[in-house]
């Protein structure tokens, strides 16, 4: 299953390079005309529990037999709440529009691809 592992070593890559940006978030806040958040620290907590994620996914891809399914599971309902989250700020408008490339690249065109893997390992682990 060389495309499984190329899935999630870049689904790790993009965890890591979205949860390392938080470092930058106030940056990233005034190139958008953006106000400041409020408690910044909460931002970059935030973008560390997405790079910590991130080796998850890098564990899964490696094939990590013993608990690659568990990893999965965990990874599934991180980009399903992710996307459930985002879309909620996105529609009552507690976000701005920006914020739909952020929902798209950190859980949205994830989400089916973990789904699929998921069900896939489920089946396996049946047979």
């Amino acid at each position: 299953m060389k495309f499984f592992r190329t899935f999630f070593r870049v689904a790790a890559f993009s965890n890591w390079l979205l949860g390392m940006s938080t470092i930058f978030h106030k940056a990233q806040f005034a190139a958008f005309g953006l106000e400041p958040v409020n408690y910044p620290t909460l931002i970059i907590f935030m973008g560390m529990l997405g790079a910590v994620l991130g080796i998850l996914y890098w564990d899964i891809a490696e094939g990590r037999q013993e608990h690659r399914l568990a990893l999965l599971r965990i990874g599934v309902m991180g980009k399903a709440g992710g996307s459930i989250i985002w879309l909620a700020g996105l529609v009552t408008g507690d976000l701005p529009p920006i914020f739909w490339f952020y929902a798209i690249w950190a859980d949205i065109i994830w989400l089916p691809g973990f789904v699929y893997f998921y069900v896939v390992l489920m089946r396996e682990s049946r047979a």
